[in-house]
């Protein structure tokens, strides 16, 4: 369901041209449309997947340290990543195109 979700809201983001070119009915562009509504959805669902992994392993002040350090390193690697990439993309690739 996730992937569902997550789907829909590339679809928004990235599907007016997309609709437009194809000269999807206006039904269709009515579902696109709403896919901002799908992000609601992918969280409150990631959230309840967190808490159902989580929940029976975080009793007390070790379990809780444990939830917060994987929750960090999974977050924060690819967090560090597309910022480099970011700043790569924003201040040395106009530089080298100059």
């Amino acid at each position: 369901m996730r992937f569902f979700a997550a789907f829909y809201v590339v679809l928004f983001h990235g599907g007016r041209d997309l609709f437009r070119q194809l000269r999807a009915p206006l039904w269709a562009e009515t579902f696109r449309s709403a896919g901002y509504m799908a992000v609601s959805f992918f969280f409150v669902l990631s959230g309840f997947i967190l808490t159902y992994n989580y929940a029976p392993d975080a009793k007390g002040a070790a379990g809780l340290r444990r939830f917060l350090w994987a929750r960090f390193s999974r977050i924060y690697p690819i967090y560090w990543i597309s910022l480099a990439l970011a700043v790569m993309v924003g201040v040395v690739a106009p530089v080298l195109h100059a």
